[in-house]
């Protein structure tokens, strides 16, 4: 299992403070007649975290090492990253699908964003 370190340093790729999270539940809906509803869970691990990691700016470096690790998890791939406070309470598994290099003025700006979601362990 691949870590999201930055060779072993946790610091050395943590995103920037605009790093935002989305807690969306999975619920089970059943409508019925006069407004009435009863909702449940839909299965286990029902509110999964989706973050939207910004860094920037960043040396071109750390940059490319992050693409190039993103490009080795294939979007498929989990991979352990640990979130800031409060969600590092444990160990969670992440998968990123979809990441973005960041430009202004055609030209690249040192910085990426990534979005990662948040999958069941082991």
């Amino acid at each position: 299992m691949n870590s999201f370190t930055g060779g072993g340093s946790p610091d050395k790729w943590s995103p920037s403070q605009s790093t935002q999270a989305t807690v969306t539940a999975r619920v089970l809906l059943a409508q019925y007649g006069d407004g009435y509803s009863q909702r449940s869970q839909d299965g286990i691990n029902t509110g999964l975290t989706v973050w939207v990691n910004v860094w920037g700016p960043i040396p071109w470096s750390v940059n490319t090492a992050i693409d190039a690790f993103l490009r080795g998890q294939g979007g498929w791939q989990k991979f352990i990253w640990v979130p800031p406070a409060p969600y590092n309470d444990i160990t969670r598994y992440f998968v990123c699908p979809t990441w973005n290099w960041v430009y202004a003025d055609g030209q690249v700006i040192s910085g990426l964003t990534g979005t990662f979601n948040e999958v069941p362990g082991l």
